[in-house]
């Protein structure tokens, strides 16, 4: 983002930064990845002064990147040793544009970082539920990406599922112990 380039407050509805570039506003929907990177550093710091569950978190202390190589998650918190970081999808933020979606998985990464922080299980248990009561967050989002390969019912076709790698899975089906929900057939892989 350029000097010039400045995000301003949270007015909208849905809680979005607002890019202003001198003249020219810039569309939440259009960032470059550095725009999207501050953007969601932006939504964290109000996240973490809004909600009392993350007035615990130091943001200065959390790292927080964004990767163009995440398929299968959207965001992922990080704890190694007593560093903490979250990484968010730039592919899932292409995919939806700004808004309650990412919103949502920015305080779904936060809820980690306290257990993080708390030394609570990183999971989502109990702790992790009652948060996400409590902030609108859900344990899930959908996927934002095509599989690379799909698994498929050996004896009627159906599609059973997916995968973005070539896992044993992927590489040997029949004997991977799972069976379709449709027939209790055998699966099959072929590339998407």
């Amino acid at each position: 983002m350029t000097a010039q380039t400045k995000l301003t407050g949270f007015k909208t509805a849905n809680h979005a930064p607002t890019t202003t570039n001198n003249a020219s506003t810039v569309s939440r929907n259009k960032m470059t990845q550095a725009e999207f990177r501050e953007a969601v550093e932006e939504y964290a710091a109000h996240a973490v002064d809004e909600y009392e569950p993350f007035h615990c978190i130091d943001l200065d202390e959390v790292d927080i990147r964004v990767s163009d190589k995440m398929v299968a998650t959207a965001g992922k918190a990080i704890q190694k040793n007593n560093d903490y970081s979250m990484k968010f999808s730039f592919k899932a933020y292409e995919e939806w544009g700004w808004g309650e979606d990412i919103e949502s998985i920015i305080r779904h990464e936060l809820i980690h970082i306290v257990q993080f922080i708390k030394n609570k299980e990183v999971a989502h248990g109990k702790f992790f539920q009652h948060l996400a009561a409590k902030l609108d967050v859900t344990q899930y989002c959908d996927k934002f990406t095509d599989y690379n390969y799909l698994l498929v019912c050996s004896e009627c076709g159906d599609v059973a599922g997916g995968r973005y790698k070539k896992s044993k899975l992927v590489k040997d089906p029949a004997n991977s112990g799972y069976q379709s929900r449709c027939c209790s057939a055998t699966l099959e892989s072929r590339e998407a």
